[in-house]
């Protein structure tokens, strides 16, 4: 995360996952001058969102829970970043608000 603070790609809000960090799931966000860890919607203090991963593809097909409007899931097997879009698990790579 830090690697962003010296470049000219860091906004206010910006949202990162750092997938090298063992054990941490968190998302974080850019605020203030420093990254917080990212409470998601309505910020609720339950601890922060937490990206689900998942080993592949095939498992985004049987984890019919995860299938929410806006759902966020990194997929280990691909490098990649998946969201629900409503129909269909959609990659991304920047998300504007």
């Amino acid at each position: 995360m830090n690697s962003f603070l010296t470049t000219n790609k860091l906004k206010h809000g910006m949202l990162c996952y750092v997938k090298t960090v063992p054990n941490d799931t968190h998302m974080y966000i850019y605020r203030n001058g420093s990254w917080e860890i990212w409470e998601g919607q309505g910020g609720s203090g339950g601890g922060g969102f937490s990206l689900v991963v998942v080993e592949d593809l095939n498992e985004l097909a049987t984890k019919t829970a995860l299938q929410i409007k806006g759902q966020i899931v990194y997929v280990n097997s691909v490098d990649d970043l998946r969201f629900w879009n409503g129909e269909y698990w959609e990659s991304f790579r920047k998300i504007y608000i």
